[in-house]
């Protein structure tokens, strides 16, 4: 069954609440207040059974108080009724409404022009003629005029088949893809619990379905619903829907509140949006307040200057809290301290990020955003962050389901297991600068077998961080490099094959001078301090295994020693202190004959790979664990 939901709008006493009931037969002034005053405060509910489906009428408020009631009732219509009366004609809150319905993306309008028996045939043409003049100022797709009146049922007729074409127009308006339904009341009823009403923007709504109430986030679950005072096992998209919540106190909940499809939609303290009208005299950092769904939010306007226009077309809501809304929905601004509406306009992105840098480039992704192509989307997205995007990102502005990004983005985009996408283009052209800059570093350090990779990334930059390890990443599965925590190279890189004959020489001098120092640190290379060349051959001899870095804490000190020097160390250990004979640390430095500045280091080297037991200050030989291997050349730095 096809649903529509008809706001029903226009100026205090021009008869709308007698003309809903005239439709439906319900009364929806309930309050004994509304009775009292012969004036409608709330919103109130009415269903009509239409040919094909089900037309549910929202009755707003027509007094200028109550604005704020009105627009949470027309935000997600599908359609407005407009009663103007025929004796009074347009009146202030005639045009204050058809704007919020303009601004709020309603292109569909019927005017029912009431009390058309109080006045003469001349007379009702004559307001018709004023109320035509007065649509062409917005931008309907479809309006009628129907002279009627509740009282008598001229024109009811008419009005009825009018009302009924609504269940075959397109709707134009943007829907989310998952259950959406902002919350216009909530109450407790006796037996069962906690219900909330409002109209199911997107989506399909179950039983015992897990949802979200947002913002909060809190998870809850769907008990019973109803559509038109009947149960029903399930709700579509338009419904006036009433739900009833399990384990959840109704005081907990608040109208404007969002009953979301869990995990759909997340909240956020910022929105990118497009003004529809960019002549509201509008500032930058002005302090506004939002209608969005059912709820009206304090907020600040940080405006944009687009590409095409000096005029601020675009700008960054930001809320004192978080709030939840979908991309194309729309909203009204108005000032809270003339409640004058101001403008209006669409959501482009409910999560959007403090914008501190690239302001151009981010103005470009909300431009083709309101175009709506995902390709376009996506080359804006990846020219913003340096050629990555998050494809939950791309999904958002484009209003596409994540599965389907890949066939859409075809060849053009690579995409990792993590949800992120790259450009192809700026993979190959970035994977070309990564060898040629590791090439350049090793023809420059021939001596040095791994280059640091932040200086690779470095020289990659302006790339983003993902770009750049999606490159490496690759590089290093197709084998072209090697890496580690250390460091990167080109597999074919070969320290020892590509030093110069002085640098072997000089390379054999250090090796040999290591072994002469033994257990006693001392400076490899005379003069200190070493040149970036003697850096390199240092950090060869402990790539090679044939020697390692030691680090004493409490000095603050690196020193290196020959692997044979620390298998010599063990061995001397093992024999002095055999099978479970503990020792202290002096007694392994006297045992060695070296100092403290060495033998603290040595030991946490022994500890960490095996070869001694720690308990306390005592140590012992280890039984097992350095019988293959009793000295590897584990960097201990």
């Amino acid at each position: 069954m096809t649903h529509r939901t008809i706001a029903v709008i226009g100026h205090v006493d021009h008869g709308k609440t007698s003309l809903v009931k005239a439709l439906t037969g319900i009364e929806t002034d309930t309050l004994k207040e509304e009775q009292a005053r012969g004036l409608s405060i709330a919103l109130g509910f009415a269903s009509r059974a239409a040919p094909g489906g089900q037309l549910h009428f929202i009755d707003a408020p027509g007094h200028a108080d109550f604005l704020r009631t009105t627009a949470s009732g027309m935000s997600g219509a599908d359609a407005v009724l407009l009663v103007i009366s025929a004796v009074d004609g347009i009146q202030p809150q005639t045009l204050e409404h058809l704007k919020l319905a303009n601004l709020f993306g309603v292109r569909h309008v019927i005017i029912a022009l009431s009390k058309s028996d109080l006045v003469s045939g001349d007379a009702k043409a004559a307001q018709s003629e004023l109320v035509m003049q007065l649509l062409t100022s917005f931008a309907f797709e479809t309006s009628s005029i129907t002279p009627c009146s509740s009282k008598t049922g001229s024109g009811m007729d008419d009005l009825i088949e009018k009302l009924e074409t609504v269940i075959d127009w397109p709707m134009t308006r943007e829907r989310p893809g998952d259950v959406y339904l902002p919350i216009d009341r909530v109450f407790s009823s006796p037996g069962a619990g906690t219900i909330v009403t409002g109209t199911l923007v997107g989506g399909v709504l179950t039983l015992d379905a897990a949802i979200s109430l947002n913002p909060s986030g809190q998870t809850i679950s769907v008990r019973g619903l109803q559509i038109d005072s009947q149960d029903v096992a399930s709700a579509s998209s338009g419904a006036r829907v009433a739900v009833n919540l399990r384990n959840v106190d109704a005081k907990s909940i608040k109208k404007g509140q969002v009953l979301c499809a869990a995990n759909a939609f997340q909240d956020s303290d910022r929105f990118d949006v497009y003004l529809e009208d960019q002549t509201s005299g509008l500032k930058h950092m002005q302090h506004v307040m939002v209608l969005i769904g059912t709820s009206a939010v304090p907020a600040r306007l940080r405006l944009y200057v687009s590409h095409s226009t000096s005029e601020p077309a675009f700008a960054q809501i930001e809320f004192k809290s978080p709030q939840v809304a979908f991309s194309g929905q729309r909203f009204v601004i108005r000032n809270p301290a003339s409640a004058e509406t101001l403008t209006g306009g669409a959501i482009l992105d409910p999560n959007a990020r403090l914008l501190t840098r690239h302001k151009a480039e981010h103005i470009s992704v909300l431009e083709v955003t309101l175009a709506g192509e995902p390709m376009a989307i996506a080359d804006a997205l990846a020219l913003r962050d340096q050629g990555s995007f998050d494809l939950a990102t791309l999904a958002r502005l484009s209003r596409q389901p994540v599965d389907e990004l890949a066939a859409i983005l075809g060849e053009a985009f690579e995409a990792s297991s993590d949800g992120l996408a790259f450009p192809s283009a700026d993979v190959s052209s970035l994977q070309k600068k990564y060898i040629e800059t590791l090439t350049d570093l090793h023809a420059a350090h021939p001596c040095r077998p791994l280059i640091s990779a932040d200086q690779i990334h470095a020289a990659l930059r302006p790339a983003s961080a993902p770009l750049i390890t999606w490159v490496e990443t690759q590089l290093r599965d197709d084998s072209r490099i090697r890496q580690d925590d250390r460091g990167v190279a080109l597999v074919s890189h070969d320290p020892l094959a590509a030093m110069s004959p002085d640098q072997v020489a000089a390379y054999r001098a250090a090796e040999t001078r290591l072994l002469e120092i033994a257990l006693h640190s001392a400076p490899v290379f005379d003069p200190e301090p070493q040149t970036p060349e003697q850096d390199d051959l240092l950090y060869l001899l402990v790539w090679t295994g044939r020697a390692i870095q030691f680090y004493n804490h409490s000095l603050k000190q690196r020193f290196m020693l020959h692997i044979d020097a620390v298998a010599a160390a063990h061995e001397t250990l093992v024999k002095t202190f055999p099978g479970e004979m503990s020792f202290t640390t002096g007694d392994a430095r006297a045992a060695l004959a070296t100092n403290r500045k060495t033998i603290v280091p040595l030991l946490e080297h022994f500890d960490r790979i095996g070869a001694t037991t720690r308990n306390g200050d005592l140590r012992h030989i280890a039984q097992q664990g350095m019988a293959d291997e009793p000295c590897a050349p584990v960097s201990s730095s």
